[in-house]
């Protein structure tokens, strides 16, 4: 206890609670956490088929909305978006009115300015997805 006691005097305060952390197993934690950027936001998208379709590029500019607990909403020129992002992955189904609903598994770079994954349609339909964000991002608190 003395130990930190003396590291709770002054400026050592933040160093002694971040070694303390990193040496109790807590660092990654905390780092991964802090990591995370929402997907929240304008986005320009641009999805490449890799199937019966392959190199045709469709594109769009997306709309996200995060909810509560990761929960994603929003949509691009009429097609709906449902899914959950955890950390910096998100999955989540595309769907326009009366056509079939793709699922997307999606990854967001370290400083949320892109994301890049693949889709797939229930009839084998697929490929790649990147994505730039338009504007700046936000820190995700969830």
């Amino acid at each position: 206890m003395v130990t930190l006691r003396r590291l709770l005097v002054g400026e050592r305060l933040v160093v002694g609670l971040a070694v303390l952390c990193v040496l109790g197993g807590v660092g990654s934690s905390v780092a991964s956490a802090s990591r995370a950027v929402s997907l929240a936001g304008t986005w320009t998208l641009t999805d490449t088929c890799r199937s019966s379709c392959a190199g045709h590029q469709y594109g769009c500019t997306l709309l996200i909305k995060v909810h509560a607990k990761g929960v994603l909403g929003g949509g691009c020129e009429g097609a709906v978006i449902k899914g959950t992002q955890t950390g910096d992955s998100a999955k989540f189904t595309w769907a326009y009115p009366g056509a079939e609903t793709a699922t997307f598994a999606i990854t967001e770079n370290a400083v949320g300015t892109k994301f890049t994954g693949a889709y797939k349609y229930p009839n084998g339909e697929n490929g790649t997805s990147v994505a730039i964000r338009v504007g700046s991002p936000s820190s995700s608190s969830a």
